[in-house]
């Protein structure tokens, strides 16, 4: 029985030192294991429009209008989000 005991043991610990690395990373950037794929898309969309804006592609009165857009958009789409999760039966209707 103990040595059953020390091969599980032992097998945790070689497990658990195996994934160090990914564990470290965690460790690092917290933020790693929590990701938005919509707030991803969002931040990349509004990094782009800012870009193109800082390139003097669009002026600042198009930056505002499309960021306001954007934003929009967002917001409606977390509200929605929102929505089906504190409200079930929102979910079952086709």
């Amino acid at each position: 029985m103990r040595y059953l005991m020390l091969t599980v043991v032992l097998l945790a610990a070689a497990g658990c030192a195996s994934g160090t690395e990914r564990l470290q990373t965690i460790m690092d950037d917290p933020s790693a294991i929590l990701a938005d794929p919509d707030f991803a898309q969002y931040q990349e969309q509004s990094d782009a429009l800012e870009s193109r804006y800082l390139r003097k592609d669009i002026t600042y009165a198009e930056y505002l209008e499309r960021k306001k857009q954007l934003d929009e958009q967002y917001a409606g789409h977390v509200q929605k989000q929102r929505e089906t999760v504190e409200n079930p039966d929102v979910r079952s209707q086709p």
